[in-house]
């Protein structure tokens, strides 16, 4: 529901709170990484594991408009500040590719160990919600733990030889990607308009899993030659181009 907070809501939190993160040092965000990843241990029950769904994108009222912000929503501060406070330390780290080449291996470790202790305990290795060992909703901690070591080894995969002057893995293979990522936040906010017009089209039935992989993939790549298409003929329409003009004027 509109009024209630979600991804959007923690990234422009994560806005507000970014000049403070500047002036935190490398190891005090380490730190608050570390608790953050450990946070849904101490949150238990406040993460209401027991609640589905359609409860956690609606909020009645301003007190559980505040716990789907801070930690049972879809995108709570607590725990998924996790990955605004990881990303500022890879960039702080990159120059020292060791360094995160050593937190990857450790990374791999612990999720092999993930996959097997799921075979030990016969229950679901991960569901987006439910029993399993790692979850979405809400965000366990094996979950921040696998995912975030798998941030870094796709970014280490892609660098390449960036970090001594030379060139990314792939060249310039991948530049084709670029237009869509400097209109991630309209494309991100464009295709819940497009799911909602499918959605209101398929009448609220259940597509089965081949059809629903295949509509996913080609919703998902669409935006590609669409992003090309915005920077030759409408560049400075754009959710991005109003964020740039308001904090120009903002000056």
């Amino acid at each position: 529901e509109f009024q209630t907070p979600g991804v959007l809501t923690l990234l422009a939190f994560a806005t507000i709170i970014s000049p403070l993160l500047a002036r935190l040092s490398t190891n005090y965000r380490l730190f608050v990484l570390v608790l953050l990843g450990i946070s849904p241990i101490f949150l238990g029950s406040l993460t209401s594991p027991e609640i589905g769904w359609f409860q956690r994108v609606n909020s009645n009222g301003p007190y559980e408009w505040l716990e789907r912000l801070l930690w049972n929503g879809t995108y709570p501060v607590f725990p998924w500040l996790f990955f605004v406070f990881l990303g500022t330390i890879v960039h702080d780290l990159r120059d020292k590719p060791r360094v995160r080449e050593v937190a990857i291996f450790f990374g791999i470790i612990f999720s092999i160990l993930t996959i097997l202790f799921s075979f030990y305990k016969k229950t679901a290795w991960a569901l987006t919600s439910g029993e399993a060992i790692l979850t979405f909703f809400p965000a366990s901690v094996p979950f921040l733990l696998v995912s975030g070591s798998m941030v870094i080894l796709v970014m280490r995969i892609l660098e390449g030889d960036e970090s001594k002057g030379r060139g990314p893995t792939f060249g310039s293979k991948l530049s084709f990607l670029e237009p869509a990522g400097r209109l991630s936040l309209t494309i991100y906010v464009t295709h819940f308009a497009v799911l909602g017009v499918a959605a209101y089209a398929i009448g609220g039935e259940r597509l089965d899993v081949i059809p629903a992989l295949l509509v996913t993939m080609a919703h998902t790549l669409v935006w590609i030659p669409l992003a090309h298409a915005h920077e030759r003929r409408i560049p400075n329409i754009s959710f991005e181009g109003i964020l740039r003009k308001l904090s120009q004027s903002g000056r």
